[in-house]
């Protein structure tokens, strides 16, 4: 209803600012063509079209309206929920928004949770690993300081003394020690070996002389007498060689045992003697694991044998489930997967985890792999932690967000069902009354019940309501006015068609007029002034006399312009003469000052260069005589120098006498040593016959004699050394005596020569004295006529530049008179073919 409201308010306003334009419009296609006429006649056209397009009839208001319904083509079940009422849609949004945000809340807390609950499982299963190995390590750190005090026993330090030579008692005495610790410990292995690395005693089927080195632990301890705790692997064969009370279920397979092999040292040399070997087989003893279980209260813990080809054997093992009580414990359950086992193995050193289900129960399993003497991963420990109370906690989590979302959502129905109310009652009421006026009740309207957007929304109606009343009422209006403008329109076109043929009879007039005059001035074009063009009372008469005033001025023009080239042609040809004649005289002038110019720069040259080579000779001489002083001064500190070395020359000679003196008093010294030397030699030598004569007693000392007398002998050996190095360095100092005092003699012999060269060079100091006085004087000299013959050669130049300049100005002055005399005699020429 607004859109075909305003579209003839628009057309109205469009006529009548074309209606004000009239006039202007009218006066212009009356100036411009004929076809003013059928421009009006289109014009009239236009409007008639103008009324006939408009979109309701003038003779009637516009209450008639077609609903146009546009449909959008959308998705069946997209277009399903527009088509619901909007209560009803906001209720399912709501409803949807509600469910979707209980969901996401529900779903990241149990997500929180059982992330945060798998991690906490996680390094709680890394801890009860930790006591796992400590319960692993308890039983061989038991072992290691059992047999560590068994290894200070006097009855087994005996029986590694005396080897393969044991007597039968202390035999039997040792191996009843061994059997104690067996069933004390329960434990597998006690065997005492040799250094030969056979069996000395052992607590089990009597091995004695047989090779015992398990996994060469006991060579190690020999190499390096500390004690060696490790887990190794043996094999069956071996255990059926030793035949230890074994296990129930260890039957034909290689088992996992722990092995600490103890020195047993000499108490009085301190060195290895035999090695004490203890061993505790791990396979099917449930106490390593049990201890876990006993500490935790329940869960999984198994030890695993890795063996040479990759593949894992249970040792021991326990599951104890505490969702069942305490009478569910399994023993010896296998993992369902050996995947967490080979990443223990690939990661040695490092906890391992993993979540296994065993049976109905899942755990949270860690692992850590245990390494042989050699370094090679052989076993793997494994703790299992359950999962039954992150379950029982995740179960409660879930209920109470359940519960609490249903209260929610609940809650959210109940408001969803108000806020429609709310919301549905007003959208109706003013659906009812736009219905009421588009069936033609233009008095019908909305009520505002709140300030709300429902509440403008019907304030807006209201507005529009009230803005199609006034609009129809305006164009009721205008229409009226439109049909007064058409009519003014048709009159005008009427005079307009007067106008324009009246303007067409007065414009061939002025045509034919205008080809008169052409063609009375035409001789004018082609130089002849004295035509007249005839003056009539017309506007043509107007544009002839104007034309008659500017050619009578042109022919004026003309008479002037042809005496002043006549002038200007005489003129310039008697310029061009005296140009020619000053040219001529500049030019002569010009070569007469190069050629002097040429030789008083020659001139200058000589003297430029004799002055530049009286500069050099001064600097020469100065050099020469800067030398000769550096040679004077020179010689003063060579003269210095000598008399310097003679004075050093002098006391190194009394130095080195001393030195001889004082080698002399060394001899005597080292003469004294060596007496001393023999002296001790000869003590020494009757300490060692007493010694010998007190026997047994005596050793001690004889060894001390002994050692008293090498060094007796060591002493003299180096008193002799010293005593021929004595004897060099005096005939040495002899020599140097006898050098210095001929190197005295040279000293002064060099000092007479200096003496003498210095004297030779003050005279050569003085002549080049003289000389350099003389070369200066020359130099000034040299300077003054050079500067003269600069001035000179700058004068001569500045006239020969002058010179040039004017010969090259009279050249120009000459080739613009020669041009001016052209221009005057084409001026001329061409005034001529004007007839005045």
């Amino acid at each position: 209803m607004t859109q075909s409201s305003s579209s003839p308010m628009s057309q109205n306003s469009t006529k009548s600012k074309a209606s004000e334009d009239l006039p202007t419009e009218a006066s212009i296609y009356a100036q411009n063509s004929d076809d003013t006429a059928a421009s009006w006649s289109e014009f009239a056209t236009d409007e008639i079209v103008m009324e006939s397009s408009l979109p309701f009839p003038l003779e009637a208001v516009p209450n008639q309206s077609k609903t146009i319904n546009t449909k959008v083509n959308r998705n069946k079940i997209l277009q399903r929920f527009y088509n619901l009422p909007i209560r009803n849609k906001q209720l399912l949004g709501l409803f949807t928004s509600e469910v979707i945000s209980i969901l996401g809340l529900v779903g990241v807390g149990a997500l929180l949770i059982v992330s945060s609950g798998q991690s906490q499982l996680r390094n709680q299963a890394k801890s009860e690993l930790v006591v796992t190995q400590l319960n692993y390590n308890t039983k061989i750190d038991q072992m290691g300081f059992g047999f560590r005090g068994q290894s200070d026993n006097f009855a087994i330090i005996a029986a590694a003394n005396q080897g393969d030579a044991l007597t039968p008692d202390l035999k039997q005495k040792v191996k009843k020690i061994l059997q104690n610790e067996i069933k004390a410990r329960e434990i597998e292995y006690a065997t005492l070996v040799g250094r030969d690395l056979t069996v000395i005693v052992n607590a089990n089927e009597d091995r004695t002389g047989e090779f015992f080195n398990p996994n060469n632990l006991v060579d190690q301890v020999f190499r390096k007498p500390e004690q060696i705790k490790s887990s190794e692997i043996v094999s069956w064969s071996e255990l059926i060689k030793e035949s230890p009370p074994l296990p129930p279920n260890l039957m034909n397979q290689d088992a996992l045992i722990r092995y600490t092999v103890t020195p047993v040292k000499n108490p009085n040399t301190n060195n290895v003697i035999a090695a004490l070997v203890s061993g505790d087989i791990v396979n099917s003893k449930s106490p390593i694991v049990e201890k876990t279980l006993e500490a935790f209260g329940g869960g999984y813990s198994a030890i695993y044998l890795r063996k040479p080809d990759g593949d894992f054997i249970l040792t021991t093992a326990k599951n104890q489930s505490q969702n069942l009580g305490s009478d569910s414990e399994l023993n010896q359950v296998n993992l369902p997967d050996q995947t967490l086992l080979k990443e223990a193995v690939i990661s040695p050193g490092e906890t391992v985890t993993k979540r296994i289900a065993i049976g109905k129960q899942t755990y949270t399993m860690a692992a850590i792999a245990l390494e042989n003497f050699a370094g090679d991963p052989i076993a793997v420990l494994v703790r299992g932690t359950p999962e039954v109370q992150l379950n029982e906690l995740l179960k409660n989590s879930l209920l109470l967000q359940l519960l609490v979302s249903a209260l929610a959502l609940t809650a959210d129905v109940f408001l969803a069902i108000f806020l429609g109310k709310t919301i549905v009652k007003p959208v109706k009421q003013l659906q009812s009354t736009a219905q009421e006026f588009s069936q033609g009740n233009r008095q019908a309207r909305a009520e505002i019940l709140a300030d709300d957007e429902f509440g403008q929304l019907a304030n807006t109606f209201n507005q529009m309501a009230d803005s199609i009343d006034s609009n129809i009422e305006e164009i009721s209006l205008k229409e009226i006015k439109i049909r007064q403008e058409v009519e003014q329109a048709r009159s005008l076109q009427q005079s307009t068609k007067i106008i324009a043929e009246e303007q067409r009879q007065i414009r061939e007039m002025l045509q034919k007029r205008a080809v008169e005059l052409l063609k009375e001035v035409d001789l004018i074009s082609k130089g002849d002034l004295t035509i007249k063009a005839k003056v009539t009372a017309d506007e043509i008469g107007t544009i002839a006399d104007a034309y008659n005033v500017t050619v009578s001025s042109l022919r004026q023009v003309v008479t002037q312009v042809q005496a002043a080239a006549q002038q200007v042609t005489a003129s310039t040809m008697d310029a061009l003469v005296s140009v020619e004649s000053l040219s001529v005289a500049a030019l002569q002038g010009e070569s007469e000052m190069a050629a002097a110019l040429d030789r008083t720069q020659v001139m200058a040259e000589s003297v430029k260069d004799v002055a530049t080579k009286a500069e050099q000779a001064e600097t020469f001489v100065k050099q020469a005589t800067q030398k000769v002083q550096l040679g004077d001064t020179a010689m003063n500190r060579t003269v210095d120098g000598m008399m310097a070395i003679r004075e050093t020359v002098a006391q190194t000679r009394q130095k080195v006498k001393r030195l001889g003196e004082s080698s002399q008093k060394i001899s005597v010294v080292v003469n004294l040593i060596n007496s001393f030397a023999e002296q001790s030699n000869l003590l020494a030598l009757n300490a060692s016959i007493e010694a010998a004569r007190a026997g047994e007693g005596g050793k001690g000392f004889a060894v001390v004699a002994s050692q008293v007398r090498s060094l007796a002998q060591q002493s003299a050996t180096a008193t002799s050394e010293i005593e021929e190095l004595v004897s060099e360095i005096q005939a040495e100092t002899n020599e140097v005596v006898v050098a210095m005092e001929t190197g005295t003699e040279q000293v002064v012999m060099g000092t007479q020569l200096v003496n003498e060269t210095r004297h030779n060079l003050n005279q050569i100091t003085a002549a080049s004295n003289d000389i350099n006085r003389l070369v200066k004087e020359i130099t000034r000299a040299t300077f003054v006529q050079s500067v003269a013959s600069e001035a000179v050669t700058q004068t001569i130049t500045n006239v020969a530049e002058i010179a040039s300049k004017t010969s090259q100005e009279a050249e120009v002055v000459s080739s613009a008179f020669e041009q001016l005399s052209q221009v005057a005699q084409t001026l001329q020429a061409n005034a001529s073919k004007f007839k005045v």
